[in-house]
């Protein structure tokens, strides 16, 4: 799993995407065309919270991808941006959630 750190990566998911609407998420995401591998993004506001509650967002985020390495899709790249319910969400929901967003993003063979 590769991590998307640069502005112009973030940017080209932005513009060209397919969405899914969880119940803590919003997942931007496209194939993959540099590398074969799953890359991820993590965006989360300061709507969310001060910064140890966007810190543990993104820990609680980047914890369920290392876990669930072997489940996701290869030529991915995903954008994980995080609602503001993820405050009141325990571990359990989050999980369920993403695990809903990742099939969704397996089973959809005909991206653009």
């Amino acid at each position: 799993m590769l991590i998307i750190k640069k502005k112009w990566e973030f940017n080209e998911i932005y513009t060209e995407h397919q969405r899914i609407i969880g119940k803590f998420f919003i997942v931007l995401y496209q194939e993959n065309k540099i590398d074969r591998d799953f890359s991820l993004g993590i965006v989360v506001s300061k709507k969310v919270g001060n910064a140890v509650v966007r810190n543990l967002a993104k820990r609680r985020i980047r914890a369920f991808f290392r876990e669930n390495k072997k489940n996701l899709p290869l030529d991915r790249k995903a954008l994980i941006i995080t609602k503001k319910a993820i405050n009141n969400a325990s571990w359990t929901e989050i999980n369920l959630d993403l695990q809903k967003i990742i099939k969704t993003i397996a089973s959809n063979e005909n991206l653009k």
